[in-house]
């Protein structure tokens, strides 16, 4: 066991990729981490992968990309993969009104609605 108790090898980081924040960003995320009991490195790690899901999940095409590219390089399957998978895009169900608006030209601001 590597890192905190309970934590396999194989889930210890095995890469750093060092990042820069400014300093008021820096003293930020420590406020969080100390808010959610987390280390800072962890909760920086957690973000950048929810991002990176975030990213992907509204760029479908994005997504197809390097997820092809992944594949070509042999790159393995990743815990998170499976949120990429799952992923349905949020849908808003109701009722609409389109609002057409005349020509800027116009003196007034004349609206239609349609049902």
């Amino acid at each position: 066991m590597v890192g905190m108790e309970g934590l396999p090898f194989d889930k210890v980081r095995v890469a750093q990729i060092k990042t820069r924040f400014t300093y008021g960003e820096s003293a930020f995320l420590s406020a969080i981490a100390n808010e959610v009991s987390a280390q800072k490195a962890v909760l920086c790690n957690v973000l950048v992968i929810e991002a990176v899901i975030a990213l992907l999940n509204s760029e479908p095409d994005l997504k197809d990309r390097v997820m092809s590219a992944w594949e070509k390089m042999g790159g393995e399957r990743l815990d998170f993969f499976e949120q990429l998978e799952n992923h349905k895009p949020y849908t808003v169900n109701g009722d609409y009104t389109v609002i057409h608006i005349s020509s800027s030209h116009d003196r007034g601001v004349k609206y239609q609605h349609e049902q």
